[in-house]
C-alpha cells in the first residue's frame, strides 16, 4: 500500500513533465487496492507475512553481510563496519522472530515515520542548511560571477575576489 501510494504521488509529479504519467498512476492504484483488499480480507495473515518476511530478511541480510565482511578481510580492506552490519542484522532477525509483537509494532512505527516525515515534495524549493540562497539577479564575469562576488557553498561563504 505506501509504495503504491508514493507511485501515484510520483505520477502526479510526472503529469508535467511526460505524457505516460498514467501509467505509475495505474500501477499505483493497482497496488493500494491489493493492499487494502489483503488488509481487510486477511488482516492476521498480512500481519504475519509482514512480520516473518522482515524476520527472514534480516537474517539472510545479516548472513551475507558478514560473508562480505570475510571477504573483505581477505583482501585487507576495511570490514569491520560490514561484520558489525551482519551481526546486528542476524541479531535483529533472531529477536524479530522470538517477538513477533514488538516486531510488527516497530514496522508499523517505521511506516508511520515513513509516511510523516517521508521527502519533501518536488515543488518545496527551500534551500538546504548552511547554503545561502542566490539573488535574482544576472551574474556576470568569467565563470558567471562577477568579481567579489560571493558562490554558495554547504559550510562556508567564499570570496571570489582574488587574495593579494
Amino acid at each position: 500500500m505506501f509504495s503504491g501510494t508514493a507511485q501515484m504521488v510520483h505520477a502526479f509529479e510526472l503529469r508535467p513533465l511526460f505524457d505516460g504519467w498514467w501509467a505509475p498512476l495505474v500501477s499505483g492504484l493497482r497496488s493500494v487496492g491489493f493492499g487494502v483488499a489483503t488488509l481487510y480480507y486477511y488482516p492476521t495473515l498480512s500481519l504475519a507475512f509482514a512480520v516473518a518476511w522482515e524476520a527472514w530478511w534480516l537474517l539472510f541480510t545479516g548472513a551475507l553481510a558478514i560473508y562480505g565482511a570475510v571477504a573483505e578481510h581477505r583482501i585487507g580492506a576495511s570490514w569491520g563496519w560490514t561484520a558489525a552490519f551482519g551481526v546486528l542484522a542476524v541479531i535483529c532477525g533472531e529477536l524479530a522472530i522470538l517477538t513477533p509483537p514488538a516486531t510488527l509494532a516497530a514496522l508499523m512505527g517505521l511506516m508511520a515515520g515513513f509516511a510523516i516525515g517521508g521527502r519533501r515534495p518536488a515543488h518545496d524549493r527551500r534551500v538546504p542548511a548552511g547554503r545561502v540562497q542566490e539573488q535574482g539577479r544576472p551574474r556576470a564575469g568569467i565563470g558567471g560571477r562577477a568579481p567579489g562576488q560571493v558562490e554558495r557553498t554547504t559550510s562556508r561563504l567564499r570570496s571570489t575576489k582574488p587574495r593579494a
